[in-house]
């Protein structure tokens, strides 16, 4: 869609569109355009997509049912947002959520992670990634968003259950319909919305994240873990 082959102006997000001419596409077409061929869009397509599969396959493995909830509920948080901020085009919100919940899961808090050449543990990802999307050129309202929307899944799913909470997990289909998705689309960790079935493993290196890396998984601090 970024590359010429569709006319943006039938697939931006209009609530209008949407409920008066019953134009139901808009619901997804708007995560599937990028924009004009930029650096700023080959960034953001390159984290939807990666991040996407680092989800599927390690965070939510063999639970495919609550990743398609995580998806689903941070594009609806993105569209109830949107329209106040006269956002078109969604999918650079997305890949931000995306990238959030990866780097706030409980799993990779205390990895780390390398950006061009810095090393940082994961909860400090999203933001270091807007501010290369402020250098790159970028509007960073969109990517506030997604980290919003993924901030807000965060809280549903890990922080309010917690025990020293006391809250329930809401980020969760009833058994029934959890166990029917999990038949249905498959479990063992194969990638079925994203990229593949690669799993982001540890790196050996333990005298830092893995040498210079651009962007990635990097390496957790507790080897014991």
């Amino acid at each position: 869609c970024s590359f010429g082959f569709f006319n943006p102006l039938k697939l931006f997000f209009s609530p209008t569109l949407i409920w008066e001419r019953f134009q139901i596409w808009r619901l997804v077409t708007p995560f599937l355009y990028f924009g004009q061929l930029s650096i700023n869009l080959l960034f953001h397509f390159y984290f939807l997509f990666d991040y996407s599969s680092r989800l599927e396959t390690t965070v939510f493995q063999n639970n495919p049912a609550d990743y398609l909830l995580m998806l689903s509920f941070c594009g609806a948080l993105i569209m109830c947002v949107a329209p106040w901020f006269k956002m078109l085009f969604l999918s650079s919100s997305l890949s931000f959520a995306l990238v959030y919940v990866w780097a706030r899961a409980p799993e990779n808090r205390q990895r780390l992670v390398g950006l061009l050449a810095l090393t940082f543990k994961a909860p400090y990802l999203p933001w270091g990634l807007l501010i290369f999307t402020v250098l790159l050129g970028g509007n960073p309202l969109p990517d506030l968003v997604g980290i919003f929307a993924g901030h807000t899944y965060v809280f549903f799913k890990w922080i309010l259950p917690l025990p020293t909470v006391g809250g329930p997990n809401l980020m969760r289909f009833p058994r029934a319909i959890q166990d029917w998705v999990n038949s249905l689309l498959g479990a063992g960790g194969r990638a079925v919305f994203g990229l593949g079935g690669r799993v982001a493993q540890p790196e050996a290196n333990e005298h830092g994240a893995g040498g210079f890396q651009f962007w990635g998984a990097g390496h957790r601090l507790d080897h014991n873990q």
